[in-house]
Parts: C-alpha cells; sequence; structure tokens
C-alpha cells in the first residue's frame, strides 16, 4: 500500500557553484555528521557537502541545512532538528541488527521519517538470535499525514530490510525532501567562493517584529483577550482586541505583528498583518488578532505599528490556556454590540480576528445607556447526566452584584447555522451555545458578567 498525499519534492538552491564541482575527502568529523543526517539528508546535498574544501564552509553548510528545515525560525531551538535527533537515538536503540546502527536500517528510516507504528506484527519463522523478525508495520492516518484508504502497511523482510525493488524507498526520499520548509535559505556560493552564511541570507525583521524584540511606547496601547474557541484540532482559537486611543494612529494603514511565549521559553509568533479601516467617532481605533495555541501559560506580546508616523507599541497580555479535554466546565463569554451576517471579510479588515465564514461578530467594550448588549457565551467541559444529555444555567450580574434579566435567552443563531457557517462543526457543536441580548438601565456602567451557576457539558 502505497502512502499518498506527501508534500511534493521540495527543490535544493545549489546556486552556481562551479568550485564546488569535485568531491572532496572528508575528515573524520565531517564523515561523522554526514552519517549522522543520512536518514534525511538529499542526494543533491550530499553531493554538494562533499564537494566543499573548506572546514568553515562544511560548518556553514550544516548550519543552512538545519535552518532549512526549522518549523519556527522566530524560536531559538530548532524544534525539528530536537525531533530528529530524539527519534534517532530511539531507532539506534530499537533497531540495531548485526552490528549496524539502528538509525541505518530500513526500519530506522521509516520510524525516523514516520514516527512510531500504530501497529507491529511480526513473523517469528526463520527467527536467528542475530538477526531481526519480518515485520509489518501499519500506519494510520494521523495529523499531517494522510495514507491511501486511510492506512498504510509496510513490509520487512529480516534483518529489519525492505524487499528488493520496493517503490517505498522512492516515497521516503520524497518525505525526506518534504521536511525543508525554508526553501529560500540555499547552499549558494558568494564572490568570494565561500558559501553565503545563514545570517546574511535571512530576512531582515520588519518594524514590528524589530518592535517585538525591543518593545516601547509611543502611545497608549491596550490589548484585551475576548473569546476563545476550541476548534476540531485541539489547539485554542484566541482573539484579542487591540485598541489605540484617538489620533495616535492613521487607521487606514496599521501593521500588527504578535508572540505568544510560555512559560518554558517556546514561543508561537503570528506573522505580520496589516488593518485598514476608518476610526470610531472619537479618533480612536479598534483592531483584532487571533492566535490558535496549545494549552499552557502565556505571555503574550502584540506590536502595533504605523507606517505613517514610525511610531510603533508594544503591550503585554498575561494567558492561560486551559486543557480542552478537562472535565471542568470552561466558559467564553463575549459581549457584542452585534453580529454582521452575510458579509466576506478581508484579511485587512480590523475585526477579521472575529470573523466566522460569513458571519463577523462586533465586540464591544464601551457602550451607552440607549445601546442593546449581546453576550455570547460558549461553554466547555463537564459531565452529562445518566440520559447523556447537558444542561446549564446563567445568571447575569450587574456591577452591583445585581441580578439582570436578559430580555431575550435562545440559541441564536441556531447552533446547526454556526456549524454550517464556521466550518468547526466539531468545536463549536461539542459546545453548548447560548446568546442573550438585554437593555442596561442608564445607572449602571459596566458590562455584566456571565457566571455558571451550574455543572455543565457539552451538547450532544
Amino acid at each position: 500500500m502505497h502512502i499518498r498525499r506527501l508534500p511534493a519534492m521540495i527543490a535544493v538552491l545549489l546556486g552556481a557553484a562551479p568550485g564546488l564541482a569535485t568531491a572532496q575527502k572528508l575528515d573524520k568529523d565531517a564523515k561523522k555528521w554526514l552519517e549522522e543526517v543520512r536518514p534525511i539528508i538529499l542526494a543533491d546535498e550530499e553531493k554538494t557537502y562533499r564537494s566543499i574544501k573548506d572546514k568553515s564552509d562544511r560548518d556553514e553548510f550544516q548550519k543552512i541545512f538545519w535552518a532549512r528545515r526549522d518549523p519556527n525560525l522566530e524560536t531559538p531551538q530548532n524544534e525539528f532538528q530536537e525531533e530528529y535527533t530524539r527519534a534517532r537515538a530511539e531507532a539506534d536503540t530499537q533497531f540495531k541488527v548485526a552490528g549496524t546502527r539502528g538509525s541505518e536500517t530500513d526500519c530506522g528510516r521509516v520510524f525516523i521519517l514516520l514516527g512510531k507504528p500504530d501497529e507491529i506484527k511480526s513473523d517469528p519463522i526463520g527467527e536467528t538470535p542475530l538477526l531481526r523478525t519480518a515485520e509489518t508495520w501499519t500506519y494510520r492516518d494521523r495529523p499531517g499525514q494522510s495514507f491511501t484508504g486511510g492506512e498504510a502497511k509496510i513490509s520487512f523482510a529480516g534483518n529489519c530490510e525492505l524487499p528488493q525493488g520496493n517503490r517505498l524507498g522512492e516515497q521516503l526520499n520524497a518525505l525526506a525532501a518534504s521536511k525543508i520548509r525554508n526553501t529560500n535559505f540555499g547552499y549558494i556560493q558568494g564572490a568570494d567562493g565561500k558559501l553565503v552564511r545563514l545570517d546574511d541570507q535571512k530576512p531582515k525583521p520588519s518594524p514590528t517584529q524589530t518592535l517585538l524584540k525591543t518593545p516601547r511606547q509611543d502611545f497608549p496601547l491596550t490589548v484585551e483577550r475576548k473569546m476563545f474557541m476550541r476548534p476540531a484540532s485541539g489547539n485554542t482559537y484566541v482573539a484579542f482586541t487591540i485598541h489605540a486611543p484617538a489620533n495616535t494612529v492613521t487607521p487606514t494603514k496599521v501593521i500588527v505583528s504578535a508572540v505568544a511565549t510560555e512559560a518554558g521559553g517556546a514561543t508561537t509568533p503570528t506573522p505580520d498583518r496589516e488593518m485598514s479601516g476608518s476610526a470610531a467617532t472619537d479618533g480612536s481605533f479598534t483592531g483584532s488578532l487571533g492566535m490558535t495555541l496549545r494549552p499552557g501559560t502565556y505571555d503574550v506580546k502584540v506590536a502595533l505599528f504605523d507606517p505613517a508616523s514610525g511610531k510603533g507599541s508594544v503591550a503585554n497580555v498575561p494567558l492561560v490556556v486551559t486543557d480542552p479535554v478537562s472535565t471542568d466546565v470552561v466558559v467564553s463569554t463575549i459581549a457584542l454590540k452585534g453580529i454582521q451576517e452575510g458579509v466576506t471579510p478581508k484579511a485587512s479588515d480590523p475585526l477579521n480576528a472575529f470573523a466566522f465564514g460569513n458571519m463577523v461578530l462586533e465586540p464591544a467594550s464601551v457602550y451607552t445607556p440607549a445601546d442593546s448588549l449581546m453576550l455570547l457565551s460558549f461553554l466547555y467541559g463537564g459531565v452529562p447526566d445518566e440520559a447523556g444529555k447537558a444542561a446549564a444555567v446563567f445568571t447575569m450580574l450587574g456591577a452591583a452584584g445585581r441580578i439582570m434579566t436578559p430580555r431575550s435567552a435562545s440559541k441564536s443563531p441556531s447552533r446547526r447555522a454556526m456549524c454550517s457557517r464556521t466550518g468547526w462543526a466539531a468545536a463549536i457543536c461539542s459546545g453548548l451555545i447560548l446568546a442573550a441580548s438585554l437593555k442596561r438601565s442608564p445607572s449602571r456602567r459596566s458590562i455584566p458578567s456571565a457566571k455558571v451557576l451550574s455543572n455543565a457539558s457539552a451538547a450532544s
């Protein structure tokens, strides 16, 4: 059974390097490194590496080699290199055969490239003390990897070898090529005959990226977490509003970027996003930002840059993303001015982070006594009753703790329609969605909070 939907073979940037045409005799360290990357190095890459004369160029080649495979250049660590080193060490332990390193066997290479199989069946016939038995490994569809018919079975002959003539070897070469993420890095020879350094190939940081590294406050900037949702991926989508006071930025064009740093130091950056819109009647500007994060504790830095003035500011937001499989009741409630329906938002729209399908939520932070306010809540977790049904009770409290009665309370829009619009059926349909609209009395000056008074579970 053949693996399908593997990413296409990625071209290697070798550059015009006549000085790197002839294979050179490698020293001990160069040979050792080549052995270490044998399962993933491409044929053209190895040819180039063998042709390099200068040791400093070989060291630079190694830096470029790993950078090309780094899934996140914004973090100090190379996550791919770390995972590869771990998988290779495990392969060396598990699949060593008759003096051959486990990572150098066909079993080892498959393990390194595809990970641990979902099922292993052994054929003990002809078993000897020095050789591994024949095995069949089964891989099933997983995130980022799918197979023909939903699974792939890979059979190894004795001694952890693929049968001769098996086309799987070609597919594994394509899979090794697909690990290259940054094709803008290459092994390019400069005018001086040496490899162009990796640092010289990296793009220059944008103004927002520079702001995030060296924060400053050219104008007040407020960032608030407004809501979270849990897509089918299992991670959590978090949406923020970004507010700049009157006459501090040019609302027709601002650029926003962010980075979320976990307690352990790992970072999740967002790409630069240009937003264009009009200022509010008071001259202030409100934009938005969305991030998808795994459970953890974060420090989120958000940078807003105004190209017209050259001014920018950074705001910090502490954030805790709870475990989506927890049985505890978790509630996300957002106060809305309203819901726009039947629209097709652009990436540059200020409220793009609150756009789901053809629907845009309009967050409310400030409203007048004459305004109506909608509260939209998403409930996750809890334990269903014996009948498997979910139930929740909402109480809305004013600033003085007085219970406020909503003018209407219903599942609106309907859960089915919401699922259809977002395409996140697994997320929205697993949560209980309630919407309530109320009108505030002139004496009240704060947005009511929603409090769960009884346990709730995912609606079936």
